[in-house]
């Protein structure tokens, strides 16, 4: 059992759809756990507004598992890899938006904005567990997955401490989001040399 778990680690692809994995649970999470405090603190928006934007951010991510899959299968032959470097690259062009906002923001930009963020990142899921059982044999799927899902997971637990402590230092969301950007965009950019 420990050769196989040790075959995990050696294996480029899933060690790096793994990490980059990690960035987009982050970036989910980071999302989920301040988008109220940033619209209500940075933005000025109202309380019940900003819980509306959540649940937006949560439907888009409903909807994003569902059509992101479609799209892999259909457009692209079921290339999982491309599809989450999109995600990667869109979540990122919303992160420096998000950064770039202010008060008296349009409200309408703001909700497209996170469900277009919600979509993507809430949406990104079953195409990463798809992904890693597809770039291993078919013997160790279930390792695979369970290997992708142990590591990626951090990406929850660091996420959000991680942008709240730059957001504290900085006095800034803005700083934040572009933090979280940055992170995913480099990371994820590894992809393009497979």
């Amino acid at each position: 059992m420990s050769k196989q778990l040790l075959s995990m680690f050696s294996n480029r692809r899933l060690l790096l759809l793994t990490i980059g994995a990690m960035t987009l649970s982050a970036s989910q999470m980071s999302l989920n756990t301040y988008i109220i405090l940033y619209a209500t603190n940075h933005l000025l928006v109202s309380i019940v507004f900003a819980g509306m934007l959540l649940v937006i951010s949560e439907v888009g991510g409903s909807l994003g598992r569902v059509i992101w899959g479609m799209v892999s299968d259909r457009l692209f032959q079921g290339n999982r890899m491309i599809i989450l470097c999109m995600i990667a690259t869109i979540s990122t062009l919303g992160f420096v938006t998000l950064a770039t906002l202010s008060e008296g923001v349009n409200l309408v930009v703001l909700v497209l904005i996170i469900f277009v963020l919600g979509f993507c990142l809430a949406g990104y899921n079953g195409l990463w567990m798809n992904a890693a059982t597809e770039i291993v044999p078919k013997e160790q799927a279930g390792l695979s997955s369970g290997f992708s899902t142990s590591i990626g997971a951090w990406g929850v637990i660091l996420g959000p401490p991680l942008f709240g402590l730059i957001a504290d230092v900085t006095g800034s969301y803005s700083a934040s989001w572009i933090v979280m950007a940055v992170l995913m965009f480099f990371l994820w950019q590894f992809y393009f040399y497979f």
